[in-house]
């Protein structure tokens, strides 16, 4: 189990603290990718959503609500990318848009650790939102993500 800790945790923290040290609107731009389109998913997927994504591991996500939290997360990093570099960046926005994947493939994670304890909720801290592990499931898979994909799109992100 140790094993699986370390990247689970230990990574995306790492990932966050890089992130923070040489440019907090990074950590900006992946709060963005990862909230804004958690919220487009759950809103166009509850009034348009009909295709179940995952049945089994989260009952309620569908193709629709991934499909606007995936465009939604695209749209974040455009907006970023102009306001940062006053120019839209295209290796930025593949990074941005396999951040917003990642960011969904987290949260599905997380719904199946959840169904493997046998428990609704990670917590109780914040009612109707699953705990506030559900609110930082996503970030865990989507922080490194970005980090590597800054890296790889060659984005400069100057030391502070």
């Amino acid at each position: 189990m140790l094993a699986y800790g370390v990247p689970y945790f230990a990574l995306p923290i790492a990932s966050l603290y890089w992130m923070q040290q040489h440019d907090p609107w990074v950590v900006f731009l992946l709060c963005a990718i990862v909230w804004l389109g958690d919220t487009a998913a759950y809103y166009v997927g509850k009034t348009l959503g009909r295709h179940k994504l995952a049945p089994v591991v989260s009952p309620k996500k569908t193709w629709e609500g991934a499909a606007a939290g995936w465009l939604t997360g695209v749209v974040a990093t455009l907006v970023w990318s102009w306001f940062q570099f006053h120019a839209i960046e295209p290796k930025l926005l593949a990074a941005g848009a396999v951040t917003a994947v990642a960011a969904q493939v987290g949260d599905l994670v997380e719904s199946m650790l959840k169904r493997g304890a046998g428990v609704k909720d990670s917590g109780g801290v914040l009612p109707g939102h699953g705990g506030m592990f559900d609110r930082m499931d996503a970030m865990l898979f989507a922080a490194p993500v970005l980090l590597v994909g800054l890296w790889l799109a060659g984005v400069e992100v100057p030391l502070r």
